[in-house]
């Protein structure tokens, strides 16, 4: 990730950042744990925990919890819930950064931009199918631009997890750009073209417009009731 993400970051009271790049370190949520139960506390025991930590709960997906602690850093949250007979396991409420795309300046760019296709060799496999329009692919990013003339046919039903509504628009760019590297609309003389000819885009909205999102809302992105309807989905 790169120096402009960090420094987009540094100011925000609620992240703790460490070291950039290096392998064993990253972004978190200052004071916050996301917490896996091997069975679901009690009202009572979840009441226990909350006073222990000086905390509240700030989001919870099936068998795991957020928790958010007033006074205990995130490392003193992970050793207090390690102590814990029921605690599946315990980690830092990560920050997932989406890289920066550098986008080159020579004169032939759109032509030499699409080299990745023959770097896939996507004519090949265009010969054995060019899609189906009955397998829908998941982007879980920033969203997608709803109105992009070149995907606008090839987006269904998506969710915005970040404010749990059905926008999932796309406010940093990403999103837009990783589903038009799939999807974009082939054979159809404007923009660039997609892998697939046919299959739709679900966008799932789970990164803000920094581009960064946390382990728990991409998760929730990926394990939400959007995602468990009759159909074949990537």
């Amino acid at each position: 990730m790169g120096q402009t993400i960090k420094n987009q970051l540094k100011n925000d009271p609620s992240v703790f950042l460490i070291k950039h790049n290096e392998k064993t370190e990253s972004h978190y949520i200052k004071k916050e744990v996301n917490v896996t139960f091997k069975t679901l506390p009690s009202t009572k025991e979840i009441k226990r925990i909350t006073q222990e930590i000086n905390g509240t709960i700030i989001k919870k997906l099936n068998s795991t919890i957020v928790f958010r602690s007033n006074t205990l850093s995130t490392k003193e949250l992970i050793e207090y819930f390690n102590r814990q007979a029921m605690i599946e396991f315990a980690e830092p409420n990560y920050l997932n950064l989406q890289n920066q795309i550098g986008l080159p300046n020579d004169l032939l760019y759109r032509e030499q931009y699409q080299w990745n296709l023959s770097a896939i060799q996507a004519e090949a496999g265009w010969d054995i199918t060019k899609g189906d329009e009955h397998i829908i692919i998941a982007v879980i990013d920033t969203g997608v631009d709803l109105d992009h003339p070149d995907l606008r046919r090839r987006i269904t039903n998506g969710y915005n997890v970040l404010l749990n509504n059905n926008f999932p628009d796309d406010d940093n760019g990403h999103g837009t750009h990783v589903a038009g590297i799939i999807a974009s609309e082939t054979n159809n003389h404007e923009g660039v073209a997609g892998i697939t000819w046919y299959n739709k885009i679900m966008p799932i909205k789970a990164m803000g417009a920094e581009g960064h999102g946390t382990t728990f809302d991409i998760a929730k992105g990926i394990f939400g009731q959007w995602i468990m309807e009759p159909m074949s989905l990537i």
